[in-house]
């Protein structure tokens, strides 16, 4: 009794294992979501880079860093983006002013806050521009200063930009003594300022003003008369909290310093596979999971490929988390897909499958069969006949059968038997009753809808 129930508990826990080995095949290769492990430095919604970091995009608004993805079964490490969120400069500028930014990013950070008019002396944050100070923007020079030389001289400046806006109400005034109502400068790249003219309602006109460039020794300050040693503004104390809040709405620098968490865009932080768009759009990514397989019977001859298409699907709670869709590739290729790749514009986006085709995927059914019909040999015989008809009136003008008559020989007489004449005068009523009733029978068979209901 005992290695009976021995036996019984052996089979029952090998069948167990059958089925969950089983289930678990068949688990692996049932669509689904994935989530896989978020990019190095994105953690609890924000992005701690390892190294200064450039970031590209609307860096007022919208600024975010292409970096390494995650990696994937069968296609190592992917593509991706983030996309810092609108508090990450308040969040930089108290890194700085607290002393927390790695010494190596400390450069990028002071320079940041002094392009925007924040500078420590002698242990004291001070606004060297702006409310209190009288004085435009002065900023330590990078070694070099700009301004429109030609037509009209503007004042300098630090940068191409700065030296055409400078310079635009000194061309107005030129053009308007020309005998004109308007014109003004702007900077689009290189070394010349893009001028417009035109007269009241007038079309515009066009033209360009060059930028001549001077030097400056770097930690001068550039202003709009030349270089200077020291500042020529009036500093105005700040404590660093009037510094954090003064740098809240600025836009980011584009290389941010290493060892700042910086906050994500809580609405879309986490980009995958994003494409070459600026800011860039996430995309779906196939990813090869076996060789190709020739189709019988095609020609040209074609191949399936089985392959996983990972289509983005995050959420708050999972920005990372991908649609995992198993899928056959059908081409000419036999090498097929030999690593991840994005789709072609011209395939589906991961919301619908591919194409089905019957035939190629199941040449040998009988609706994909070629019907051969069978033809004559030789070119079929042809005759041509004349066909004549006379018609025939069969609405009216008909006659009575002519009166039937016998003949006695006994006697020599001739009697009448049958007076067709009398019979066809009774029936000549009933005749125009009967076409009637005639007409209207082909009437209904011809009119839709007349027959009998079902």
């Amino acid at each position: 009794m005992r290695n009976n129930h021995a036996v019984f508990h052996r089979t029952h826990v090998r069948a167990w294992l059958v089925a969950v080995a089983l289930g678990c095949v068949s688990l692996s290769t049932l669509a689904g979501f994935v989530t896989p492990a978020p990019p190095a430095g994105m953690s609890g919604g924000t992005f701690t880079p390892s190294a200064p970091t450039a970031l590209q995009g609307l860096l007022e608004k919208a600024p975010y860093a292409r970096i390494p993805g995650p990696a994937l079964a069968g296609a190592g490490e992917t593509g991706a983006a983030v996309r810092l969120g609108g508090g990450a400069a308040r969040v930089l500028a108290g890194r700085v002013v607290g002393g927390l930014v790695p010494a190596v990013g400390v450069a990028l950070g002071v320079a940041w806050l002094a392009q925007n008019c924040f500078e420590q002396r002698n242990g004291q944050w001070v606004r060297t521009c702006g409310p209190g100070t009288d004085q435009a923007p002065e900023v330590p020079s990078p070694g070099q200063m700009f301004r429109v030389g030609g037509q009209i001289v503007g004042p300098w400046s630090d940068t191409r930009s700065g030296a055409c806006q400078l310079a635009s109400g000194a061309f107005n005034t030129f053009v308007r003594g020309l005998g004109y109502s308007e014109g003004n400068l702007s900077w689009e790249s290189g070394l010349q300022c893009k001028s417009a003219w035109r007269a009241s309602g007038g079309a515009w006109q066009y033209g360009t003003q060059s930028i001549t460039t001077g030097t400056c020794a770097t930690g001068w300050y550039v202003t709009t008369g030349g270089c200077v040693q020291s500042p020529s503004f009036t500093p105005v104390p700040v404590t660093p909290q009037e510094v954090e809040d003064g740098m809240a709405n600025k836009p980011l620098p584009p290389v941010v310093p290493q060892g700042v968490p910086y906050p994500l865009d809580p609405s879309s932080p986490y980009i995958f596979n994003p494409d070459a768009n600026n800011p860039p759009n996430a995309q779906p990514l196939r990813v090869p999971q076996g060789l190709p397989r020739p189709v019988p019977n095609t020609n040209p001859q074609q191949y399936q490929q089985p392959v996983t298409r990972y289509v983005p699907a995050p959420t708050v709670a999972e920005p990372t988390r991908l649609d995992a869709q198993p899928e056959n590739v059908t081409g000419t290729s036999p090498t097929g897909i030999t690593s991840p790749t994005t789709p072609p514009p011209s395939s589906t986006d991961g919301k619908e499958p591919d194409k089905f085709d019957l035939c190629k995927e199941h040449p040998d059914v009988l609706a994909c069969q070629k019907v051969e019909l069978d033809t004559p040999d030789g070119q079929i015989p042809k005759e041509t006949r004349d066909v004549s008809f006379t018609p025939e009136n069969v609405g009216g003008g008909g006659s009575c059968p002519a009166d039937s008559f016998v003949h006695l020989t006994s006697t020599g007489q001739t009697l009448k038997a049958w007076d067709w004449t009398a019979t066809c005068n009774y029936f000549l009523p009933i005749r125009a009753i009967v076409m009637t009733l005639a007409a209207f029978s082909a009437l209904l068979i011809v009119l839709p809808g007349s027959g009998r209901p079902a």
